[in-house]
């Protein structure tokens, strides 16, 4: 049973370093992104559209960051409650008891996936019109009205819809694990 123990305290740490690769994949991600939007490729021609796809990614990485967290809540329950290694026993019961009080010391990676892809949904597209328009004034301009109605309304509910699956995620998030802790 010991060494059952040790595996799954490995799980966790695994799954702990998971979680800091996924971070740094989502930053590569969204900063690829944005340079192919803002035309910071060899070829020099933005992309501005691609900048739809930032809330996207966002989700998608907090989704596969929310399952790891939902497995390490999990193998600590099972650590907590199980016979064996008294001393990880006494660990992971002190961790449990600081995920439940209002110190909310096991909130800061939740909370900083949720408000990192919130932060840079929102703060691509809006770069990317600030630069659209600050390249050429009156080109820009022109260019922004020669747009078709239609097309700005889609991409700017393409561009809401993201932004609203990260919440979603997020909300799928919450309700997943509460249901962990319940079982």
């Amino acid at each position: 049973m010991d060494t059952t123990l040790q595996l799954l305290k490995q799980e966790i740490n695994q799954s702990t370093d998971t979680l800091h690769d996924l971070a740094k994949w989502k930053l590569i991600v969204v900063s690829a992104l944005a340079a192919a939007a803002l035309g910071l490729t060899p070829s020099g021609h933005g992309h501005y559209s691609l900048v739809l796809l930032i809330p996207y990614a966002c989700a998608y990485v907090d989704l596969n960051c929310y399952q790891h967290l939902i497995r390490i809540a999990v193998i600590a329950r099972f650590l907590r409650e199980h016979d064996g290694d008294e001393s990880l026993q006494h660990y992971e019961r002190q961790c449990e008891a600081l995920r439940t009080n209002d110190s909310g010391v096991f909130d800061l990676t939740i909370y900083g996936q949720l408000w990192s892809s919130v932060a840079m949904s929102i703060v691509a597209p809006v770069w990317a019109l600030v630069s659209f328009v600050f390249a050429s004034p009156q080109k820009s301009l022109g260019a922004l009205c020669d747009i078709p109605k239609v097309l700005l309304a889609v991409f700017a509910v393409l561009w809401a819809f993201g932004v609203a699956l990260v919440c979603a995620v997020f909300i799928h998030y919450q309700e997943k694990n509460s249901l962990a802790d319940e079982c």
